[in-house]
């Protein structure tokens, strides 16, 4: 005896979460006995930020114009999957509402930060240069012009335990002093761009006694970018026994390689799962 169960939007549990399912059997309840499992397909779409107040990591303090100045300005971070380049990209539309930065005489915005990818490090780096004292000659100030330093320096940018310190690649409390000379600076530890770099799936079916938890149904990796979906076909099934009782309900749900609840934007998935009688 065999059959399919197919779990997708209809079966997603209303906890916020988008991440956990529960299919209820049409007869209520489903008895298992000497009975084996295993994921034969499934579709997530990639839709869980890296970014965001829930994460706790959203926060960046940066002084624009003096040496010792402290920590004028938190900028807060939208909730949002971020790379170094489009988080550079926020602080630019930052630095814009705050008139933090010039117009040279080309007509260029002038920005004094910059978070770039560094791949030949395998690292982020961060850009500070010069705010010049006065105004150089042929550039123009936006209205509204935040102020200049009292002397030629750089900002400096603090990163707080609220912060994205994991996705700029360095310790929680990390602060980058303001200088007298330009600043380039290379991430202290390896960045980690997202939380989550691989999906655990759990049920309350599955009984594995050799690991712990010994709910786990299988692991898949993310082979997609943000906003398509991850699909997922194993190149063998990998079946796992079911605790021998009655169900009601089967549920799976989704968690990180740290075993963290995973929040996704889209509840959208699909599974196929093959359950047999043991062999």
């Amino acid at each position: 005896m065999s059959f399919s169960l197919v779990i997708n939007q209809s079966n997603l549990v209303p906890n916020g979460l988008n991440t956990a399912f529960e299919y209820r059997f049409l007869n209520g309840n489903f008895k298992a006995e000497n009975m084996e499992v295993c994921v034969t397909q499934a579709t997530i779409p990639y839709s869980w930020f890296n970014i965001s107040a829930s994460l706790n990591n959203n926060t960046i303090e940066y002084n624009f114009n003096g040496v010792g100045a402290g920590f004028p300005t938190t900028i807060t971070i939208p909730d949002g999957f971020y790379t170094i380049d489009t988080l550079n990209l926020f602080l630019q539309q930052t630095f814009i509402s705050n008139g933090q930065y010039l117009i040279n005489a080309d007509g260029e915005y002038v920005y004094f930060v910059r978070f770039l990818e560094n791949q030949t490090y395998y690292a982020n780096q961060i850009v500070l240069t010069l705010v010049p004292s006065s105004l150089p000659a042929g550039w123009t100030q936006p209205s509204g012009f935040y102020g200049y330093p009292a002397v030629a320096s750089t900002g400096s940018l603090s990163f707080p335990s609220n912060s994205p310190y994991a996705i700029i690649g360095v310790s929680a409390g990390t602060i980058i002093n303001s200088d007298t000379q330009n600043v380039s600076f290379i991430s202290t530890i390896t960045p980690v761009g997202s939380k989550v770099n691989a999906i655990i799936i759990r049920s309350n079916f599955v009984s594995n006694n050799i690991v712990v938890p010994s709910d786990i149904l299988d692991s898949l990796p993310i082979d997609a970018s943000f906003g398509s979906n991850i699909n997922y076909t194993p190149s063998f099934p990998r079946y796992l026994p079911i605790a021998d009782g009655t169900y009601g309900s089967f549920r799976i749900e989704l968690f990180d390689e740290e075993l963290d609840t995973i929040k996704a934007r889209d509840g959208r998935s699909l599974f196929n799962l093959h359950i047999r009688k043991r062999s």
